[in-house]
């Protein structure tokens, strides 16, 4: 019980300092697709950028596989970003290297959590 109050504690600490500050940019909700898009993309990406977040994604997926929990999506990501960094489309390369980069971050988190979670799933 205590390890659910202290999650819950850490959480409602959180989501009240994100609720402190003032919003920097106004959200459009009338086209969600176009302020996702703006939040994926820099007004300038550059190669390096796509090139440095490809290797980021690399670097996790890799850590992922030595935990035991890669996820075949992040290897399709990473080589479209590959594939799209090749031909010059850096932002479209970018987005799949983000992509890329989240699906491993994700993977990771869910072999930290299985590492522990699996003896919940036991009768006590």
């Amino acid at each position: 019980m205590h390890q659910y109050s202290a999650y819950l504690m850490t959480m409602i600490s959180l989501f009240w300092v994100a609720g402190c500050g003032e919003p920097t940019q106004t959200i459009d909700n009338a086209h969600p697709e176009a302020v996702a898009e703006q939040a994926v993309q820099p007004s300038k990406p550059d190669n390096r950028m796509a090139a440095e977040i490809t290797a980021s994604a690399k670097s996790l997926q890799q850590d992922a596989v030595e935990l035991g929990h890669a996820w075949s999506t992040t290897s399709d990501h990473i080589s479209e970003a590959e594939q799209l960094l090749a031909s010059g489309d850096l932002k479209a390369a970018r987005n799949a290297a983000l992509r890329a980069e989240l699906s491993a971050s994700a993977s990771i988190t869910q072999a930290h959590n299985e590492q522990s979670a699996w003896q919940d799933r036991f009768p006590k």
